[in-house]
């Protein structure tokens, strides 16, 4: 015999849910499974880098049509230019360079270039028509993704969430975020950009394009110093001399231990890139 008592309603709590009010949602005749082309969110290319894949020539006619509606055929034009002096850019640099916002990028990007989801070009946009595979030049737009490490550093990171990332490094900077994604050829540190003089293959390297894995390690050695002389020359040393992340969960670890209701563990903020928005 079936119950007539409703089962009980069980709501998330309000800390738990992503939505502040509560909102409608508009349901549609729509099945969950169709069969036919999935639309697409935007006209962005991406790519998934390998030796063996075809990278795109030409871009896609809606993307140029959809620039037009949007009245940002100039700024096509002036990406256009940009990509003629440099084939792979970071939406960073690209947002800089321009002076556009993510809005405009994702409208503008992929009429001139496509999006490398991996690699040792991952998360740049590259012009039509180029493969870095093909020329042992392109080492200096190959990125780089640096993590602060030690406590001095990341406890000084500037917070600006209202400005755009930094795309460049140099002597004296402090990174803008624990997580940072460089192109080698914006790192302006003399020590680096001496061990890009000569590349090391013959052959681009599936995983490490046209550097070494050792390189890759020495560049963010260097990086980790340089940024670390800079927060102490600003700031002063207020930690333990190279006192690293993974000390700081080793201490939270033994507090925890000694009182359960301590949390002091410090969330690492993971890299994060918005390019294929």
């Amino acid at each position: 015999m079936a119950s007539d008592v409703e089962p009980p309603l069980y709501l998330t709590a309000m800390n738990l849910s992503r939505m502040d009010v509560p909102s409608m949602y508009s349901f549609s005749n729509r099945s969950l499974i169709t069969s036919g082309r999935v639309s697409r969110r935007n006209h962005t290319q991406r790519v998934p880098f390998s030796m063996t894949a075809q990278f795109p020539n030409e871009r896609i006619p809606g993307a140029i049509k959809l620039a037009k509606i949007k009245d940002l055929q100039s700024k096509v034009n002036a990406a256009e230019d940009l990509f003629k002096k440099r084939p792979l850019w970071t939406r960073a640099a690209i947002l800089s360079t321009l002076n556009i916002d993510k809005y405009a990028a994702i409208v503008i990007l992929p009429c001139v270039s496509f999006f490398f989801l991996g690699g040792p070009w991952r998360l740049t946009w590259c012009r039509h028509g180029y493969d870095p595979r093909k020329d042992p030049d392109a080492k200096m737009w190959q990125t780089i993704e640096f993590r602060a490490q030690s406590l001095e550093l990341r406890k000084h990171l500037r917070r600006r969430f209202d400005e755009k990332d930094d795309y460049i490094f140099k002597e004296g900077d402090i990174p803008s975020q624990v997580n940072s994604l460089y192109q080698l050829i914006d790192i302006h540190v003399k020590e680096i950009q001496d061990l890009l003089v000569d590349s090391p293959f013959k052959t681009c390297h599936e995983k490490y394009g046209w550097i070494t894995a050792a390189t890759t390690d020495k560049i963010r050695k260097i990086i980790d110093e340089k940024a670390n002389e800079a927060v102490i020359a600003k700031y002063g040393r207020s930690l333990p001399a190279n006192q690293t992340e993974d000390q700081e969960d080793s201490d939270d670890s033994l507090m925890v231990l000694s009182n359960k209701d301590s949390d002091t563990s410090e969330d690492a903020e993971d890299f994060t890139s918005d390019d294929d928005d």
